[in-house]
């Protein structure tokens, strides 16, 4: 899960992270499957590195008011 007080930008950097640590998963369990899910406060940005995440949730999706 991630804070921020602004909407989350994915960076080329960060993804790459990400992907890094996916590929690490996937080669270390061949068995399963892998997703990578945005959990925040705000909204993820979507640009052209976003598309890492599966699906993408915010605490408003969460709990109901």
């Amino acid at each position: 899960m991630k804070f921020y007080k602004s909407p989350f930008v994915l960076t080329k950097q960060y993804a790459q992270v990400l992907s890094a640590h996916m590929q690490t998963m996937e080669k270390k369990f061949p068995a399963l499957t892998f997703h990578l899910t945005y959990i925040g406060c705000t909204e993820l940005v979507r640009n052209e590195y976003s598309d890492i995440f599966t699906a993408s949730l915010t605490l408003d999706d969460l709990f109901v008011y």
